[in-house]
């Protein structure tokens, strides 16, 4: 991580837009500017718009985030083409490849899969327990996309695995 601080900088008013940081932070910025303005665009529907004339400094993303090495959920959700409307079992599964095979936790719990919803501005399932359920069951007709990691936790079966590789192609 560099000693410089990084910045983003948006000026509603004029729309203009301010960079400051390493080179290798404003190319990756540069690179990533359609996927980040995508997801500011949803998170902001959800959001009293600022004040205009002021400008806004835009959170969400880190430099890490922006250099490659930490992945991004809003770059993760394009890739795989999830919408608002994905059905919950598809969301919940990518949510938990995004925390277990990505981030590289062991496993996630119910709390894990929720801020992923909230960082996406996705809807939350009425049932998040009936829904991981549903996923670990096994048998006809079932996916069985998540398994138990004991105590609450959640992680990735290879059939979930499977099916997460193979959205967005």
């Amino acid at each position: 991580m560099a000693d410089e601080q990084s910045s983003v900088r948006l000026n509603i008013r004029s729309g203009e837009l301010e960079v400051s940081g390493t080179e290798a932070f404003v190319e990756r910025l540069i690179a990533i500017m359609p996927d980040l303005f995508t997801t500011m665009s949803a998170s902001l529907r959800n959001v009293p718009p600022p004040d205009i004339g002021k400008s806004t400094t835009v959170h969400g993303l880190d430099e890490e985030e922006l250099n490659g090495d930490k992945p991004s959920l809003a770059r993760f959700i394009a890739e795989k083409r999830l919408l608002k409307d994905s059905p919950h079992e598809d969301l919940v599964t990518a949510f938990v490849y995004y925390l277990t095979k990505l981030k590289k936790s062991e496993s996630c719990g119910s709390s894990d899969i929720i801020l992923c919803y909230e960082e996406a501005a996705i809807p939350k399932p009425n049932n998040l327990p009936q829904t991981l359920n549903n996923l670990m069951k096994t048998g006809p007709g079932r996916k069985g996309y998540v398994g138990s990691a004991g105590r609450g936790r959640y992680k990735l079966t290879i059939p979930g695995e499977n099916h997460i590789v193979k959205m967005g192609h």
